[in-house]
């Protein structure tokens, strides 16, 4: 939450006194008198004189939309937490964008976060009456949970229920059923982020602002279903 972030930022900043932060997923800082050097990894644009990094979600859950919609899934889920709403944005949005209809039944934003969100989330699609033939998830953590629950009520994957999730943890490609997912390209862009902290550290008066884009893609593993073979 907003009060953590802050505390967190505060330690390094004054506590450790550290030379310069990369923050991932946190918002800037409301208070920064020390102009400590900060680049901020984030899925939308940041204003302020910090240098930005964005990850390019939308591009990644346009083509997946594409890619759903080749592989002939006509009934898309999504099961997400609070955190997650902004791709479930952004999902629905590219849906409409291919012409795949968009039921709200078949979208869950669960209380619970990682696996636990899975779990609950497929628990109340169950619940429903309202299985979609492909489920995306926030991320990798609540597809895993889904799946699971999935399982233990008879579904098979993916031949009942494909499964995607969005940000391609290592475990994923490893598990009894590889998981589909986005992947956030970060090896492309980490030496520049390194480059754009030190720059800063190295001069305090460095006021160029500079704005760079981690590219997403989709990775089809075996638990997406093409339904057209």
């Amino acid at each position: 939450d907003h009060e953590r972030q802050e505390y967190l930022f505060r330690e390094l900043a004054y506590g450790l006194k550290v030379d310069g932060i990369v923050l991932w997923g946190i918002a800037r800082p409301e208070k920064n008198p020390d102009q400590i050097p900060l680049v901020i990894i984030s899925a939308t644009k940041q204003g302020g004189n910090s240098d930005t990094v964005t990850v390019d979600f939308e591009s990644g859950i346009n083509e997946l939309a594409i890619t759903l919609k080749r592989y002939g899934h006509s009934d898309v889920g999504f099961i997400g937490e609070r955190l997650t709403t902004y791709k479930e944005v952004i999902l629905k949005k590219a849906m409409r964008k291919e012409g795949t209809a968009v039921h709200d039944k078949y979208f869950v934003r669960s209380r619970s976060r990682f696996a636990a969100a899975g779990v609950e989330g497929m628990k109340e699609l169950i619940k429903r009456n309202a299985v979609p033939s492909v489920i995306v998830a926030g991320y990798d953590q609540i597809a895993y949970g889904a799946m699971q629950e999935a399982q233990a009520n008879g579904y098979r994957i993916p031949e009942d229920i494909s499964f995607v999730g969005m940000d391609d943890i290592t475990s994923s490609q490893y598990g009894e059923i590889p998981l589909s997912s986005l992947c956030v390209d970060f090896e492309s862009v980490c030496p520049k982020i390194v480059e754009l902290i030190y720059k800063r550290i190295e001069n305090r008066y460095y006021r160029t602002r500079e704005e760079l884009t981690i590219p997403v893609k989709p990775l089809i593993r075996d638990s997406l279903c093409d339904k057209n073979k």
